[in-house]
């Protein structure tokens, strides 16, 4: 981890981790935002994400596991190496650049990524080798008539400074901004496959 130029992108999961967390709605058949909302509760982020994107549950699904393509979806997204699978659980080492107004670093995360059923991505940080001392991010893909429903809620504390008075507001802007990216990379996406 180091600390890098202004110019750095802030992210965080995985999307995702993370993945990927939004400030605006888009409208028509376009991909939406439905709901967002991001706190700071006792030392926690916490962000929840409710999207709709016009395409089959079945192609984001496989998008949102495909991770060799995550940079695709967020270019926050430096690197993303899977250290091993084993059915529907995986080792996902990520490393994403993210800035909070000038203060710029990578931010490392070892998970563990387990498919659930019904639609269900969870993963789980593990904090020896991350620079969070705790991070879980569950994600939900479900069809809702001809579009899927996306619902991401994520818990994470960051194993780096942040400034005490203003950095929780601006960690959630961040997170928030994150979300709007990750949503216009899997539209992007789907929208080539479609091509």
């Amino acid at each position: 981890m180091h600390i890098t130029s202004a110019s750095g992108r802030q992210s965080i999961l995985h999307i995702a981790l993370c993945l990927w967390l939004l400030c605006a709605t888009c409208t028509g058949m376009a991909g939406e935002i439905l709901a967002s909302r991001a706190e700071y509760r006792d030392g926690h982020y916490l962000l929840h994400l409710d999207m709709r994107l016009p395409a089959k549950p079945a192609d984001v699904y496989a998008l949102l596991v495909d991770f060799k393509r995550i940079p695709l979806i967020n270019s926050s997204f430096k690197s993303v190496e899977v250290l091993k699978s084993k059915d529907k659980m995986h080792l996902v080492r990520t490393v994403a650049e993210g800035c909070i107004w000038f203060m710029c670093r990578s931010i490392a995360q070892l998970e563990t990524v387990n498919e659930l059923s019904d639609g269900y991505i969870m993963s789980e940080t593990d904090p020896a080798h991350s620079d969070l001392t705790y991070g879980r991010a569950l994600w939900h893909v479900t069809a809702e008539g001809k579009t899927t429903r996306v619902q991401y809620n994520a818990d994470i504390v960051p194993a780096f400074w942040v400034p005490p008075l203003i950095g929780p507001a601006l960690v959630k802007s961040a997170l928030l901004r994150q979300g709007q990216k990750t949503l216009n990379g899997l539209e992007r996406l789907l929208k080539k496959r479609k091509d």
